[in-house]
């Protein structure tokens, strides 16, 4: 079966994956539109595991889904404004709401879903699911050993809220971000125990953006929030190292890739989020997987 690589497309495009709706998301290589409307043309990424792991636990059980990553938000911003221009029902795309929601840019389309967080990593990644991840690598974690974990993920929160308030005001102001997009990696230090922030690279960054100072704040972030709003890539990297440290710290030898760890992550989180329905993280996927239905 052929389809035409246009907006109209679309509209039965989830005919040749035999589903009822196909569900775009970023993740992999940067697609462009016409390669992202090839049926011939994916992979499997992470943000799939993620979003559907949210789809199982939140959206019609009787509906049936295709899932694909175009790794880039430029493309599914052009899908979803040709999902509303046609009024397609059939296609409904995921999106990392990056800082688009803090400063009131989000897109507005009934067949979108934002994350609750900067991407799905953050949601992917809560800080106080962490311990039980651990747990299933390595075992029950005593009172004091989960308290020593915790301290350390919240004496970062200060570094990162800190630097995230300044990346999201050079965001809005056109100026380049203080997080390398491409290499997260790059502004973390392994070299210390427990890993940080490379505070001094960071404010070299800021004076390479025309600043001795930090800019005037557009967004205050409460503490409790840090690891919500961050960059993601970033968030995640720092607690797959914090918790990489911390079980080296009992099991020298241990060894676990990143990839894996999300993966393992992801299944946590996603739980912990369709249990805590008091949450505002739970009440907003609750709410968004109507643009699945």
């Amino acid at each position: 079966m052929m389809f035409r690589r246009s907006g109209s497309s679309l509209a039965s495009l989830h005919l040749f994956y035999q589903v009822d709706v196909v569900v775009f998301c970023e993740g992999g290589p940067s697609l462009t539109r016409e390669m992202a409307m090839n049926p011939s043309i994916g992979g499997l990424t992470n943000d799939e595991i993620f979003w559907k792991n949210i789809v199982t636990q939140f959206a019609p059980s009787y509906k049936k889904y295709h899932f694909k990553s175009v790794g880039s938000k430029t493309t599914l911003v052009s899908l979803a404004d040709d999902v509303i221009e046609l009024k397609v029902k059939t296609v409904s795309i995921c999106i990392d709401a990056d800082y688009d929601r803090l400063l009131n840019k989000l897109k507005q389309c009934d067949r979108l879903i934002s994350t609750y967080g900067y991407s799905w990593e953050n949601d992917a990644v809560l800080p106080h699911v962490a311990h039980v991840v651990i747990s299933r690598l390595i075992g029950p974690l005593s009172p004091e050993q989960k308290a020593r974990f915790e301290h350390d993920v919240f004496l970062l929160s200060r570094e990162i809220l800190y630097w995230t308030e300044i990346d999201i005001a050079l965001r809005a102001k056109g100026k380049p971000s203080v997080f390398n997009r491409d290499k997260p990696m790059a502004s973390i230090d392994l070299q210390k125990n427990p890993p940080c922030l490379k505070i001094s690279q960071l404010r070299q960054t800021l004076t390479l953006c025309g600043y001795v100072r930090r800019p005037q704040r557009v967004i205050k972030i409460a503490l409790t929030d840090a690891y919500r709003c961050a960059f993601g890539k970033l968030v995640s990297n720092i607690i797959y190292r914090l918790s990489m440290n911390f079980i080296i710290s009992i099991i020298p030898n241990f060894k676990l890739k990143y990839d894996l760890f999300m993966k393992l992550f992801i299944s946590e989180s996603v739980t912990w989020i369709k249990m805590n329905a008091g949450s505002e993280v739970h009440q907003h996927y609750r709410s968004a997987v109507i643009a699945l239905a």
